[in-house]
């Protein structure tokens, strides 16, 4: 008996592997709209059959599929249903029945020994590369651009992906194939002869592709264009965009030579070196990008508090470009000390104990001093700034000339205060011994003390006028046999 749903409800479709989907019925409407997808009408014209197909039914699904039950990440956590994720689970599928299918028909048959063993070496090469193949179709979507993870064009999602393609299925295949034939009684020196051989294939294909691309990734390693802004670091990128190439080439020579000579570990290290190298550079490249959206826009205050103190947002967006560099610079330090750890340089112990915890200490008591210096300085700033912007409560008038004097000498003094302590603070913590400046200092002091005494009474005579409010402006004021009334009045002119 033939049993048809006539209904227009969703209905669950057990995939098997305890995955199921909620999907929609199938309807005219589905369909056409399917045809309309992006990644069927851009089709390119003599697509064969077999990628139109599989175009038309990942457009269909995902359309279809509402909801599933069973999909997670690596982790075990449940994934939601996205376009993406759709065409990763139509991608999978056949590989999981391939794979069911195969080992199924073997544990059937029971084939002798030998036999069981070449048969998994090829089912296990075609397993593998097609999960290879169906992460690059994920990752770059070749026949869909508006599923891509990352904006590219046509062009170079599908010469990624079909160098993956080549360089997967000639490794894999090619591996699989020589354990296959070991098994079989190839002899072994004729098997790490065969083994170098491919070895140097895929070398030699990973060295064209470092040659058709030399220019386009020296071009995105260099990064300024004419007539943009110069980026950090360029001249160090332009001159490295000139040699990567080279420096790539010689890199997959030395790994090749040290897998061919066959030195304990060595290729592994060096695998695992630079997948740790890459990792943390890419890291690091992230980091820079943040900070530079983080700090690049400055720190916007709200009115209420940009009114209430007024100058402040100024002043803070001032220090913007300091911290961004800070920052930078301890992104690089650590990339660099990871990257040095990875390839066996102990660096990290350097900064643990001896020379290196002293330096980090006497860095962190640096910036310290520095910061708490800046703190206060920003802080008594500008509080005289608000002050004198502000109106006598009393009068309603601009503050005084003797106010802003005493004022401005006064913030005067303190940056000289502080900019002295906080450079024998730093001075200090850099070793140098600053009781010989001290004294020096003092000496000094003393000297211009006696070599200009008149200026020294000239200012305290004038600090004193200053603070007892002896005159003021608009005073009539006969000083020797000078008199007339008093237009400006500083600390040591009337």
């Amino acid at each position: 008996m033939i049993r048809l749903n006539l209904s227009r409800e969703p209905s669950w479709l057990d995939l098997g592997h305890d995955v199921r989907v909620r999907v929609a019925p199938l309807t005219t409407s589905l369909m056409a709209a399917a045809r309309s997808d992006p990644a069927v009408a851009t089709l390119p014209e003599g697509a064969s059959n077999e990628t139109i197909a599989v175009t038309m039914a990942k457009a269909l699904a995902r359309l279809v599929v509402l909801e599933w039950e069973g999909v997670g990440d690596t982790e075990g956590n449940p994934v939601h249903v996205t376009p993406e994720g759709i065409d990763a689970l139509l991608d999978i599928l056949p590989i999981a029945a391939f794979a069911v299918a195969a080992y199924g028909v073997l544990t059937v048959i029971d084939p002798r020994q030998e036999t069981r063993l070449v048969a998994l070496a090829l089912i296990n090469a075609s397993i593998i590369s097609r999960l290879v193949l169906a992460v690059s179709a994920f990752l770059f979507a070749p026949d869909a651009s508006h599923l891509r993870l990352w904006e590219t064009s046509d062009e170079t999602a599908n010469y990624v992906h079909h160098w993956v393609k080549r360089l997967a299925l000639i490794s894999i295949y090619g591996f699989f194939t020589l354990q296959a034939a070991l098994l079989l009684g190839l002899k072994g020196a004729v098997y790490q002869l065969l083994l170098h051989l491919l070895g140097a294939v895929v070398v030699a294909l990973l060295l064209v592709l470092i040659a058709q691309n030399r220019q386009k990734i020296g071009d995105a390693i260099a990064g300024s264009r004419e007539g943009e802004q110069p980026r950090p670091l360029a001249p160090l990128r332009r001159g490295f965009a000139r040699i990567w190439h080279v420096v790539a080439s010689l890199y997959l020579v030395v790994i090749f030579g040290v897998w061919a000579m066959q030195v304990e570990h060595g290729a592994v290290f060096v695998l695992k070196a630079t997948l740790v190298s890459l990792a943390v550079i890419a890291l690091s490249v992230l980091l820079f990008r943040a900070s530079d959206r983080v700090f690049g826009t400055g720190l916007r205050l709200s009115d209420e508090l940009r009114n209430s103190l007024p100058g402040l947002e100024a002043r803070l967006n001032r220090y913007f470009p300091i911290l961004q560099w800070l920052l930078k610079g301890v992104i690089a330090v650590v990339a660099v000390l990871l990257i040095a750890d990875a390839w066996g340089i102990d660096a990290l112990s350097w900064f643990a104990e001896g020379s290196g915890k002293v330096l980090i200490g006497a860095t962190l008591n640096i910036l310290l001093i520095l910061g708490i210096a800046i703190v206060l300085w920003e802080l008594s700033s500008g509080a005289i700034e608000r002050f004198l912007a502000s109106n006598d409560p009393d009068t309603g008038a601009s503050r005084s000339p003797r106010v802003r004097t005493l004022l401005a000498v006064g913030r005067n003094a303190l940056l000289v205060i502080l900019t002295v302590v906080s450079t024998l603070m730093v001075l200090s913590e850099l070793g140098i011994n600053i009781a010989p400046l001290l004294a020096g200092a003092g000496v000094v002091g003393l000297a211009i003390g006696f070599g200009a005494q008149r200026l020294v009474q000239d200012v305290i005579t004038g600090v004193f006028i200053l603070f007892q409010d002896l005159m003021a402006v608009g005073d009539v004021v006969k000083l020797g046999d000078k008199g007339g009334v008093v237009e400006a009045l500083s600390i040591r002119t009337v």
